[in-house]
């Protein structure tokens, strides 16, 4: 990156600043030589202000492939290009291009991948083709690279520079101790063959015949560090199916056949060579034959002859003798003798798929259990053509059909075939089905299939594999064969293969050694802890690895000195050179200066190293003096075993490992010596994204310390990360930074509370003590000095000396270890005479918790009054604008409302809830959270800071005040303890007058606010005058205009004076002033308004008569006659928080008058639709004639008016018609989807057929992990679960049935999705019934663990939609939720999902909003409603399962309360997310039926089918969400979806029709108790009987997953369907509409063009022409 600093920001002075302070720090502690024995960095630094002795190293590693590469690249570019090198252009086109291809040398392709994204070598390099362009970019000159041809240059060159650019960013190092590794360092030398000589001693140390990668090119193997691409792939075994030529009609073929020729198929499934009916090669493929030592042909590709060569089965290592070129057409019809097979003779066909990059190019067909073989089987076979071209004879094909071999429940003998016709697969070309199948049958087949033939009939595939492919390699029918995983390309540009070498290798796979390594391990302090789960993985698959190699630097192995010990191997131990090199070495990296103990390196014997390293080892026979060899132990003793070792996540399953196995093994009896603390760090991002020279996202750390100084790089590392996830170091974090520090260095008189200090030094301790950086900076640095901050704007009196140095001092120290020049500096300025490298860690004292908190309720209180005002201000700007009037004034007094105490009931819930926040050791802020009283004096607390906030607020006045001495009832409910409430207003000022004669207050000004009342005022003077309220009393002038002029007569004080005895009187502000207002006047005034009311009614409709006559139908009453009709109807009490009236706020939208009900479309809606919620009268008046309306308002959203002539008293009997007819439950009539199905019996319709319980759940029966129980057969079990279960395959019944008393209404955990290609599942459930003290149930425990068992041990997932505090208090009545600690390997995760209550009012309130006519306020109307933001949470909890399943590979556990409602919108919509097949017309009907009506529901009460309640508080749109988001990700996925809106609506509208028995009731039970399959039709046999109309004509079948933006910004409101009955909503075509249109005209036009064709032939005919064909047309 070559961005300047001056282009990067405006200014350099602080940056410049910090750097002069650094670069003069640097030279202190180089004068000094502060860090030559104990040298700090974060952590150690930290440990050294702590009194302790640090020892931090640093080492420079070189053994290894890379630089003697790059030096031998250099050479090579140099011999073929001249000096300096001219190289070609990339554009060069002359010359032989094969020629040019083998002089070109291009290590920035090597190891290049097909898939997205770059190598290692092109992202460090940034695209440069070749060496010596790589070294340019360095800013080297071609006299200086030519230098690094020499490997020992580079030794030499780098390692200063390195040193340099380290020192700059202050990295407090002993550099006595650095070293070099290789042969180049003689003491390194010697202490690297001392370790292989004792391991080898061990027998830890083997030589033999092994697979490993291995690069021909290099010679040798290819570690993952020697690896462009390719890092961390293995070797795959494949079994060598020899497939002998019987017969040929090609010539090339039949003139090898004088030896035995062998086609060789790689196969992974040995056992189903029983079934072989042919074998497949790909007919434009390259072939070729060679010879083995065992003199036969193998016939395969080049890249697997190329493989082969070098695992033994080649005359010559690695050399192929090839004995002829083919080509896949040379092969086809081939007759073939292969093993095993039923079949005497098989063929050779052709399948164009094959890869060449896999495998030998040639495939064994087994279609009886390879899907992929049967339907090439079945196109070869079904394409006569086909066979032609290739000169296949129907005899070699027709007569093979596939062979029975093994027998696999759930789909037969022949589980290909079954599942090839059950997919209604079309051909080979149908990827997916074909993708979808295998994973049908292969793994079934595996675990779960039977052999049928052979010497193992009747066992288990599982059991004899092993068994088959001896027998096959025993009979020369087969041989072993590995090659690698995946493409691995060496550094030098050599594609890998995978030989068996002699070589030597570290055992790491001996049992004896592993559990050794395991005691380590256990031993050790894993940061984070999570890793350790990774060191036990690597442990337990580790088995033996290569410790030799050929070409590179390093050190010769001891054993067998031609070879070398690779850089993973070399590496291990060497921390415990660190304690002794500085010694040896004199500080010279390479170890070529003067050794301070006189020892030279070949004095440094395998003996003198074990009296060094071992504490109980004799003095060895050397010419060392004993003194400096026990100088030597000594410095070993004192700091091994080492306490930190901190490394790249990459290097957990290789270079942490091998660590723990070697120091297991050179100190098996000393575990002292053994490592404490591993930690596992992330990679660097830099502005969230990789670095890479390609892409300009790149920056060194000599450009890190000049853009943004040492300290400011160091704290923005320091907050980039603690955790194995990649840390960010983000440009204007660090800038930032910069800006802290400068501001830190300008500041010095300022001071914060003590106990502010002693806390943050305690909570710095800690995380420093943790190794968790980002928060020892966030505690030492940040919220310091935020507390600095606001004490300082608190203490508006001044501040003490003697604590601002003390927060200066205190806030060095704790900022030392990160960003240590800055603080040495500022130490300097405080007077210190020493280093701050050599100071103690700050002592902290007493902290008063209860003075912190009562800090933190000033400040809150304090900023939640700022915003009270602004909101105050802004709410009357707003009301301004649309008044027009002018701006308001800021208020200038306030009062502060304090609460003593809760209301009793949340005291209850509070206290209950501290008791499991206690419980649960929540930290920090929970448990006080739910504090009852406060553990200070609020009133108090607020009364001391009274200055600050009148300052802060910019307040004439402000008082506090107790909120039981108020009467201002919103004061009352809103304020609690720990949350006072506020008022802030204008006050007029009002002069109180006291005429008493010898008083101390003769008068007395008072802020009065509007409507305060007497009282109040009272409370207010008494607080001020310190007087009992009871004591005062208030008077007014008789004479309000003279009365406060005239002189007083004290003889009489209360004459012309009226005492106020109303306490609820009210001071009323009028035109500035004020006037006391009096109850009886204000009841005098009210009735007034009352009166007024009454005549504005009569003028317009009457609203609350609406409501009465709602309610009473609502209630099924009808208490008055006709000779009242025109009357209004006593309405019934309306629920908790409801006026009676709300309803009445629905805006009529249709008015109909003189209709006639029997020829209106809607006839129906009065004889069956049960979408009318509910239906009330309504008086209506239009010029001054009177109606009486009926209204109709609809489930849909929808408002229906019919109006009648007040003279013909029509309105009863209809409205008596309709409450009858539309809500049969209410009088236990017959809903009229029976009645529908009565009259259409000849009618059969197939969409009960459409989900098979039974089969669903056998398809998720799977992996030998899951069955299927028939437990609940009788709905026993659970009332609300279907018949058929899924659960885990180890569970039994019994243990079934605890699980399920565990959970609410026996909703134990099911599943109910499988992934295809993985363990994850999804299953849903109940919340569990822990109750109030966290009851654990063992059985369910156990039950988590077979799922987490059966996941490879991934942790589950258990999503619980609630919010927590609603899932709390389900405690109460007996619920709860699963406590982390009890489950193992369990995450709990809320989504803050609201419960059905709060969904309806939503809804009710989008419903006013979708009927206003006015529109001015629309968008802030939607967003009061908040349906959008539950429509987010609901889609993001969805997206959130599915990313847990999908690439994060967890099982997740989903439930809500009682599992029927939340949980089904995530579980629903994660499998329209995971799974295509959900996303098409007849898989939508099917997840429906599953996860909505299978697994219950409870329809019947959410929708109240046929119910007059209106208000029952179980109504939700729970349903009706769920459809609203999958309406949201349709229109981010246009295409993905089968079905189109409408088919959606439909759904919606048929919900509540009642037409079809489809939605009716709760649950799998009461439907089949209610016979519905057979009394009423099913809404899919009405939707598939039209289904061209729901059909999304962009429809494309992905099998993809999807992930939607669950982002505001993309979720919109569904206007088609909550608008649609908006009167002003016009209606818009639909998009189906427009496409059917188009559809038909084109279909006309083609007609139209058929018919003229027509008539044109008839005219030619009859005219003896030539007709005109389609295309003349």
């Amino acid at each position: 990156m070559t961005t300047t600093i001056q282009e990067s920001r405006k200014g350099t002075t602080k940056v410049n600043t910090l750097r002069a302070i650094e670069v003069e720090i640097q030279a202190k502690w180089e004068r000094e030589k502060t860090f030559e024995s104990d040298a700090p960095d974060f952590i150690s630094g930290y440990q050294r202000l702590k009194g302790r002795r640090c020892l931090f190293p640093f080492g420079l590693h070189c053994t290894g492939m890379p630089i003697k590469a790059s030096a031998d690249k250099l050479k090579y570019e140099m011999e073929t290009f001249g000096f300096p090198p001219v190289f070609p252009r990339p554009e060069t086109s002359a010359g032989d291009p094969k020629e040019e291809k083998k002089t070109e040398f291009n290590p920035a392709e090597v190891g290049e991948r097909k898939k997205k994204g770059k190598s290692k070598v092109i992202a460090k390099t940034g695209g440069a083709k070749f060496q010596w362009e790589i070294m340019r970019s360095l800013g080297l000159e071609d006299d200086e690279i030519k230098k690094f041809a020499d490997a020992k240059h580079w030794l030499e060159y780098f390692p200063p520079l390195a040193k340099k650019d380290l020192k700059s960013m202050g990295l407090k190092v002993d550099w006595r101790r650095t070293f070099i590794t290789t042969d180049a360092n003689p003491y390194y030398n010697s202490f690297v063959r001392w370790q292989f000589i004792r391991l080898k001693e061990q027998g830890r140390i083997k030589f033999g015949k092994r697979y490993t990668v291995y690069s021909p090119k290099d010679g040798q193997p290819c570690m993952d560090h020697d690896r462009a691409s390719g890092e961390g792939v293995g070797g795959q075994e494949y079994t060598l199916i020899k497939m002998e030529v019987v017969s040929s009609d090609n010539e090339k073929l039949r003139k090898l056949m004088d030896k035995p020729v062998f086609f060789i198929a790689a196969t992974l499934r040995p056992e189903t060579m029983y079934g072989q009916t042919n074998c497949w090669v790909r007919p434009d493929m390259q072939y070729v034959a060679y010879r083995t030592k065992s003199d036969e042909i193998y016939i395969s590709t080049h890249r697997a002859a190329r493989n082969i060569a070098y695992q033994g089965f080649t005359a010559v290592e690695g050399v192929v003798d090839i004995v002829e070129k083919l080509i896949g057409e040379d092969l086809i019809g081939t007759g073939l003798k292969a093993p095993l097979s039923s079949y005497e003779k098989v063929y050779a066909w052709p399948m164009f798929t094959i890869l060449e990059g896999k495998g030998t190019g040639v495939v064994t067909s087994v279609p009886s259990d390879s899907t992929d073989d049967y339907a090439a089987l079945c196109d070869i076979k079904r394409k006569k053509d086909l066979r032609a071209k290739f000169n296949l004879d129907d005899e070699k094909v027709l007569p093979f059909d596939p062979v029975p071999i093994i027998n696999v429940p759930e789909f037969g003998d022949l589980s290909a075939v079954a599942a090839y016709d059950q997919l209604k697969i079309a051909s080979q070309n149908d990827k997916e089905k074909l993708a979808k199948a295998k994973e049908m049958t292969y793994l079934g087949g595996f675990y779960h299939g039977v052999m049928m033939v052979g010497e193992f009939k009747g066992q288990k595939v599982q059991d004899v594999k092993k068994k088959i492919q001896k027998y096959l390699v025993d009979t020369n029918g087969a041989v072993m064969y590995m090659e690698t995983e995946k493409k691995v390309m060496s550094r030098s540009g050599d594609e890998c293969v995978m030989a068996l070498c002699d070589q030597w290798y570290l055992d790491y796979g001996d049992e004896a050694w592993k559990a050794l390594t395991r005691k380590c391990l256990e031993r050790v302090n894993c940061h984070p802890e999570n890793s350790r789960k990774g060191f036990e993985r690597t442990i337990a698959e580790l088995h033996e690895y290569a410790c030799s190699r050929t070409y590179g630097l390093g050190t010769l192995l001891p054993c067998d000195q031609q070879y070398l010990i690779e850089s993973l191997s070399d590496s291990t131990i060497y921390m415990a050179f660190y304690t002794v090199c500085h010694l040896l070495q004199g500080g010279v990296f390479d170890g070529s200066g003067e050794s301070p103990l006189n020892i030279k390196a070949d004095q440094m014997t395998p003996e003198v190293w074990d009296y060094i390293f071992h504490d109980n080892s004799d003095v060895p026979q050397t010419d060392i003096p004993l003194a400096s060899l026990k100088k030597l132990k000594q410095e070993f003793q004192y700091w091994y075993g080492f306490d930190l070792r901190s490394s790249g996540k990459d290097l957990l399953p290789n270079h942490l490992t091998y660590l723990m196995f070697n120091h297991v093994a050179i100190w098996p009896d000393e575990p002292h010596r053994w490592p404490r603390n591993l930690r596992i760090n992330g990679h660097l991002l830099l502005n969230s994204d990789k670095m890479s020279k390609q892409t300009g996202n790149f920056l060194t750390l000599f450009e890190s310390v000049e853009r943004f100084s040492a300290d400011g790089m160091r704290l923005t590392l320091a907050d980039a990360g603690d955790t194995v996830e990649d840390a960010n170091f983000v440009e204007k974090m660090a800038d930032g930074g910069i800006l802290r520090l400068y501001t830190f260095l300008e500041w010095t008189k300022v001071t914060i509370n003590d106990y502010e200090i002693n806390n943050a030094i305690i909570q710095t301790d800690r995380n420093y003590e943790q190794m968790l950086f980002r928060e020892a900076l966030k505690t030492g640095f940040y919220e310091l000095q935020s507390a600095r901050d606001k004490y300082r704007e608190v203490a508006v009196e001044g501040m003490h000396q003697e604590m601002v140095f003390r927060f200066i001092e205190v806030q060095t120290l704790l900022l030392a270890p990160i960003c240590p020049h800055i603080c040495e500096h500022i130490w300097g300025l405080l007077g210190k005479d020493h280093s701050i490298m050599s100071a103690s860690w700050p002592s902290a004292g007493p902290v008063d918790k209860i003075l912190l908190r009562a800090s933190e309720y000033l400040m809150n209180s304090a900023h939640d009054f700022r915003l009270r005002i602004k909101n105050q201000i802004n709410l009357a700007l707003k009301k301004g604008k649309q008044s027009k009037k002018a701006t308001p004034t800021k208020p200038s007094h306030g009062i502060i409302y304090v609460a003593r105490t809760f209301p009793a009931w949340q005291e209850l819930v509070l206290k209950f809830l501290k008791l499991e926040f206690e419980k649960e050791s929540v930290a920090k802020e929970g448990v006080q959270a739910l504090d009852t009283k406060m553990p200070f004096d609020e009133i108090a607390i607020l009364q001391e800071n009274i200055n600050y906030l009148r300052k802060s607020l910019e307040l004439v006045g402000l008082r506090v005040q107790l909120v039981d001495d108020s009467s201002d009832s919103k004061a009352r409910d809103a304020s609690v303890p720990g949350r006072p409430y506020s008022n802030f207003f204008n006050g007029v000022s009002v002069q109180f007058v006291n005429p008493q004669a010898s008083v101390p207050y003769f008068t007395f000004y008072a802020d009065v606010r509007d409507s305060e009342s007497v009282k109040d005022v009272i409370n207010d003077i008494s607080a001020e005058i310190n007087a009992p309220a009871e004591k005062i009393k208030l008077y007014y002038y008789d004479d309000a205009v003279c009365g406060s002029r005239r002189m007083p007569n004290l003889s009489h004080i209360l004459e012309g004076k009226t005492l106020i005895t109303d306490s609820d009187a009210t001071f009323q502000k009028d035109s500035g002033g004020l006037v006391l207002m009096l109850s009886s006047q204000k009841n005098e005034m009210a009735s007034r308004r009352s009166s007024a009311a009454e005549i504005i009614a009569n003028q317009v409709s009457a609203s609350n008569q609406a409501a009465a006559a709602m309610d009473n139908a609502t209630n099924g009453e009808s208490n008055t006659s006709k000779n009242n009709d025109d009357k209004e109807i006593n309405s019934s009490p309306s629920r908790e928080g409801e006026s009676g009236s709300e309803n009445a706020k629905f805006p009529v939208m249709e008015r109909f008058e003189d209709i006639n009900l029997e020829k209106t479309d809607t006839m129906w809606l009065l004889k069956g639709e049960e979408i009318k919620a509910h239906v009330k009268k309504v008086s209506y008046t239009k010029n001054r004639e009177n109606s009486y309306n009926l209204d109709i308002i609809c489930k849909d959203l929808r408002v229906l008016r019919f109006s009648h002539r007040s003279e013909n008293h029509s309105r009863r009997p209809v409205y008596n018609a309709l409450i009858t007819n539309a809500f049969p439950v209410s009088r236990n009539a017959e809903i009229f989807a029976y009645t529908f199905r009565k009259n259409y019996p000849e009618f059969e319709g197939s969409g009960w057929q459409i989900f098979d319980a039974e089969e669903e759940c056998k398809k998720m029966a799977r992996f030998g992990l899951w069955k299927t129980t028939n437990i609940n057969a009788d709905y026993a079990f659970c009332a609300s679960y279907p018949s058929v279960l899924v659960v885990p395959d180890a569970v039994d019944s019994k243990s079934l049935s605890s699980v399920a008393d565990h959970r609410t209404r026996n909703r134990l955990p099911v599943i109910t999705w499988v992934h295809p290609e993985h363990p994850p599942v999804i299953l849903r459930c109940s919340q569990p019934t822990s109750g109030l003290i966290d009851k654990p149930s063992e059985e369910d425990i156990n039950y988590f663990k077979l799922i987490w068992e059966a996941n490879s041990d991934q942790k589950i997932y258990v999503v619980d939609a609630r919010p927590k505090k609603n899932a709390v208090a389900n405690k109460l009545k007996g619920g709860g939720f699963e406590a982390n600690e009890k489950y193992e390997a369990m995450e709990l995760e809320f989504l803050d999902i609201e419960n059905i209550h709060v969904m309806r009012d939503s809804l009710n309130k989008l419903r006013e909003i979708c009927y206003a006519i006015d529109d001015v306020h629309w968008f802030a109307n939607l967003d009061s409603t908040k349906w959008l933001d539950h429509i987010k949470l609901i889609l993001a909890g969805a997206i959130f399962i599915v990313d847990l399943v999908e690439r994060r590979y967890h099982s997740v556990v989903v439930h809500c309360s009682d599992g029927w409602d939340r949980t089904a919108q995530l579980t629903g919509l994660s499998l329209l997310l995971l799974d295509p097949e959900y996303r098409t017309i007849k898989g939508f009907e099917i997840l429906i039926e599953k996860e909505w009506l299978s697994f219950g529901h409870k329809f019947a009460q959410r929708i109240g089918h046929g119910e007059n309640k209106p208000n029952d508080s179980e109504r939700s749109p729970v349903f009706l969400q769920f459809m609203d988001c999958v309406w949201q990700i349709s229109q981010q996925f246009p295409c993905a979806f089968e079905f189109n809106e409408r088919f959606l609506i439909t759904i919606l509208d048929h919900l509540y029709s009642c037409f079809f028995g489809t939605f009716l009731y709760d649950c799998e039970r009461v439907r089949t108790q209610q016979s519905l399959k057979t009394k009423t039709f099913s809404l899919w046999d009405y939707i598939n009987l039209n289904i061209k109309d729901y059909e999304n004509v962009q429809y494309t079948r992905h099998e993809h997953v999807i992930y939607p933006n669950a982002s505001l910004r993309y979720i919109n409101l569904w206007s088609s369907y909550y608008l649609r009955w908006n009167p002003r909503t016009k209606r818009q075509e639909s998009e189906h509409s427009h496409y059917r249109a188009v559809e038909y005209t084109c279909n006309q036009l083609m007609k139209r063009i058929s018919d003229i064709k027509h008539d044109m032939d008839v005219s030619l005919r009859s005219n003896h022409a030539k007709p005109i064909n389609q295309t003349n047309v």
